[in-house]
């Protein structure tokens, strides 16, 4: 698994990530799946799955956030893989309202860690 903090400075990512268990519908042309997401940000996330896709593949998804009432539903490409562990996905064309749940989201996991 792919280690960072709850920081962005320390391991250079431009946007503040936050470490909770989440889960994530996918699909990528006709295959589907349900997987764990441990580490989101504004901007993205690292998706736990055996079978990752290649980098510069695009996916649909559909991601409930506690407390948010309906799914954040958008697509994401596929940025870096690890083989039997997980993908790191980038988070596409989402709308300001969107971005704002996930960075709300993220903010609120990051003040509970102090």
């Amino acid at each position: 698994r792919r280690q960072g903090g709850g920081g962005m400075s320390e391991d250079g990512r431009e946007h503040v990530r936050a470490e909770a268990v989440l889960e994530l519908e996918y699909s990528y042309e006709s295959f589907s799946s349900r997987v764990r997401v441990e580490d989101i940000s504004e901007g993205g996330a690292f998706v736990e799955t055996p079978n990752p896709h290649r980098e510069g593949d695009e996916i649909k998804f559909k991601l409930t956030l506690p407390d948010a009432g309906e799914p954040i539903v958008g697509k994401a490409v596929v940025v870096w893989r690890q083989p039997t562990v997980g993908m790191g996905i980038r988070f596409i064309g989402l709308t300001e309202e969107q971005r704002e749940q996930i960075k709300f989201f993220v903010a609120a996991q990051f003040f509970k860690s102090f």
